[in-house]
């Protein structure tokens, strides 16, 4: 924040913030990032999922702002509410990538696996049918608190689909 004061005007206050909350929060070096892209499952009957864990210890909140998700073929898409204690990590674990450059490393571990044989998501919330080649940015605004997990699951691919999936968060 500057204030400015000329003799008889009110104070002038300009913040040197941005009124967009997300760059914001990259811009002050919170904001996260990571996701895949798959040829989808390895057998029909399978799942593709997506878990984000906030680990035991960790001390911060995971903010989950949201997902960018799209599908080669039409099929029904489940987010899961956040669990606790935390799922166990998927099979391919990746980097969170740092919207900033200079950034810390992000406590929350994402990760994939597309040989999930049961959908680990039990109450989704929210579903969403997703048409083929349609990309969607859905807002989430969930709290994963240390040791809590969220699960994001492609529920009717076939071998031949390509599904890509992208988490979005902010540590606290």
């Amino acid at each position: 924040m500057v204030s400015h004061t000329f003799p008889g005007i009110a104070p002038i206050v300009l913040s040197t913030e941005t009124f967009d909350a997300r760059l914001q929060r990259a811009l002050d070096s919170k904001g996260y990032t990571n996701g895949f892209q798959v040829l989808s499952p390895t057998v029909a009957a399978n799942f593709v999922v997506s878990r984000l864990r906030n680990p035991t210890g960790s001390g911060k909140n995971v903010v989950v702002n949201g997902a960018y998700v799209s599908s080669s073929v039409s099929q029904r898409f489940d987010f899961d509410a956040p669990v606790t204690p935390a799922r166990a990590a998927l099979t391919i674990n990746t980097v969170a990538q740092a919207k900033r450059v200079g950034a810390p490393a992000s406590i929350a571990t994402p990760g994939s696996d597309n040989t999930i044989t049961v959908n680990p998501v039990v109450n989704p919330a929210p579903s969403v049918r997703l048409l083929a080649n349609q990309l969607l940015y859905l807002q989430l605004g969930e709290i994963l608190t240390p040791n809590s997990s969220m699960d994001a699951v492609f529920t009717g691919g076939v071998t031949t689909d390509l599904d890509s999936f992208f988490w979005d968060w902010h540590e606290e």
